[in-house]
């Protein structure tokens, strides 16, 4: 994480842990756990425009069949934040390392 920049208390959240939060699925609670705790400890939380040019090259690199996966590893890349995201689909493809895109609602 880029420390010292606006960025440095900021989570990348993508839609899959979005939705946990707006509409009753299987892990809402655990999700809303999430999303309570950051707002305790004031975690503020960003999500990417649709068309970076970076989520062009990313969905190529790893691909990623939608702009739209790409965009939040680019915003959380080019904001040196984490990405949080429940697509185990998304994790595997990036095989970024697990300290920078997590799954929250993952056991441990």
């Amino acid at each position: 994480m880029l420390s010292g920049t606006p960025y440095e208390n900021c989570v990348c959240v993508d839609a899959s842990l979005v939705v946990k939060w707006l509409v009753n699925e299987p892990d809402s609670i655990r999700a809303l756990d999430v999303l309570e705790e950051w707002i305790r400890r004031g975690v503020r939380m960003i999500a990417p425009p649709l068309l970076l040019r970076r989520a062009w090259e990313i969905a190529n690199s790893h691909s990623l069949y939608t702009i739209y996966n790409a965009s939040y590893a680019a915003l959380s890349e080019l904001t040196g934040t984490r990405l949080y995201t429940c697509d185990r689909a998304l994790i595997d493809a990036l095989s970024w390392s697990s300290d920078l895109v997590i799954n929250p609602l993952a056991t441990a």
